[in-house]
């Protein structure tokens, strides 16, 4: 037993003091004995007394993004599964309720645009059973699940998905976020649907009409800004921005201009490439790619570590117009909208009740805490899992709004070159001319630090590549 235990400390001891964690290897392996006691004294008192494990437990959540009521009921084989409705004011302003909610294994009815707590508890270290999950119109689909890990409250992970209908967005923390009506449905807009759609006087017209409102996490603490704003605080260096003051460590997020605007408190503007010319089969349209800035993006936490940071990020939301002539001009119609979030993308046709609108026909997107990736609805998504350091997961919900219509600087590309204009017509806002045509190894940060090899992760990456380069604005042949 003792050999077990301290062959275990040697590794995990030497695997995290190559991650650059702050805390002494000795410190670390007086932290892992302690909990290793902890765990020993634990089943040891199992053994004696014939206790059981059942009470050990991880809690998590269910997001009903739809606009129906869905049913969830566990059949546990170990364990148990508790529900726990949580109140508040949905995302379309109504009162949230979730009725007939049985705590124990339910059934529990979740009502639209509700949030119900989960509670997973674990039987001799286990859990396991099989899920009931029936949509508004009875239809009851099943999925199994199992868990293993008392002492690090560890959830279970879920054998079934059905992405288009309901995620089981973070599958290996236990969360679930339904973000349409039915199963097997839903997906394309309903029957007599019609979309808005605006006559183009010019590229400024369509761009400030299809602009969405981005809601910040409650949390957030980095905000997006102007570039002007941000090239107070960073200079550029070489093929790189780089922060006018030195990040004296790899995670240091409290460098002067982090922070950003706070768009309730200024103005801070999107920009939105225009791009005619996008081809999808035999059909051309056009998109509108509307980025936002950010100072800074803070990574994820693994292991008391923040990995994934960097100086300037850069993300985007892209509306797909179709267009018609019509007295010498022509109509915008939007057929698709695209969420870009990290290295993935989500792409719904305009008018599919995943969609959110505000009461004003507008586009509503949800910024993820800290990393910025824009998504359709409120949840928690795994976005990427790491070899050795775990799973990266991303949390959006309904913060401050940022209606981007108020400030759109309006991107085109004449003779080869980008040129901006800003509200009102103003020309070069942002002295945006200058920066958007910069070369396409050009990087909008600091140069990586602290990576891992093993991992193939660093604390500090490189800053992203500028907008002009993403393929939503250079590729004719991709939406996104």
């Amino acid at each position: 037993m003792y050999d077990t235990v301290a062959i275990a400390i040697r590794s995990d001891g030497s695997m995290i003091a190559s991650r650059e964690i702050k805390r002494s290897v000795l410190e670390l392996r007086s932290d892992l004995q302690s909990r290793l006691a902890t765990i020993a004294a634990a089943l040891l008192a199992g053994l004696v007394l014939g206790t059981s494990s059942a009470d050990a437990a991880c809690e998590r959540h269910i997001y009903n993004n739809s606009n129906t009521a869905w049913t969830f009921r566990a059949d546990p084989g170990r364990g148990n599964v508790y529900f726990y409705p949580e109140g508040g004011v949905s995302l379309i302003g109504k009162q949230c309720r979730a009725s007939a909610c049985t705590e124990q294994n339910g059934p529990c009815e979740i009502g639209p645009a509700c949030t119900v707590k989960t509670k997973w508890t674990t039987s001799g270290g286990t859990t396991n059973g099989t899920m009931h999950i029936t949509d508004g119109a009875q239809v009851t689909v099943t999925h199994d699940w199992e868990g293993h890990g008392v002492f690090g409250g560890s959830c279970p992970d879920m054998k079934y998905s059905n992405e288009k209908v309901v995620k089981y967005n973070s599958p290996e923390v236990g969360d679930y976020t339904i973000v349409s009506e039915r199963w097997g449905e839903n997906v394309a807009p309903p029957a007599g649907f019609r979309p808005p759609s605006v006559l183009g006087l010019d590229h400024r017209t369509v761009t400030e009409a299809f602009a969405p409102r981005i809601y910040l996490h409650p949390n957030e603490e980095w905000f997006p800004s102007s570039v002007s704003f941000f090239e107070q605080y960073a200079t550029k260096n070489g093929n790189h921005y780089q922060t006018k003051q030195e990040l004296s460590e790899p995670s240091t997020w409290d460098w002067n201009g982090a922070f950003g605007q706070k768009p309730d408190q200024a103005s801070v503007p999107v920009y939105a490439f225009i791009v005619d010319g996008k081809k999808e089969g035999n059909e051309t349209f056009t998109d509108i790619v509307y980025f936002t800035f950010y100072p800074y993006n803070r990574g994820k936490e693994i292991l008391d570590t923040m990995w994934g940071n960097h100086v300037g990020d850069w993300e985007h939301v892209t509306v797909r117009l179709s267009q018609t002539p019509e007295n010498g001009r022509w109509r915008y119609t939007p057929v698709k909208v695209s969420f870009s979030s990290h290295d993935f993308n989500l792409i719904l046709p305009w008018g599919s009740p995943s969609l959110l609108m505000t009461e004003e026909g507008r586009l509503v997107a949800f910024s993820a805490k800290g990393s910025h990736g824009l998504y359709p609805r409120r949840g928690r998504y795994v976005y990427k899992e790491i070899p050795v350091l775990g799973k990266l997961i991303d949390e959006m919900d309904r913060g401050s709004a940022w209606d981007t219509w108020k400030n759109v600087v309006t991107i085109s590309k004449f003779g080869g070159s980008w040129r901006c204009a800003g509200p009102g017509g103003r020309i070069n806002p942002d002295d945006c001319a200058r920066w958007l045509n910069y070369p396409e190894d050009f990087r909008w940060g600091n140069t990586q630090r602290g990576c891992n090899s093993v991992a193939g992760q660093c604390r500090l990456e490189n800053g992203p590549s500028g907008p002009a380069t993403k393929d939503a604005v250079s590729n004719l042949n991709l939406l996104d």
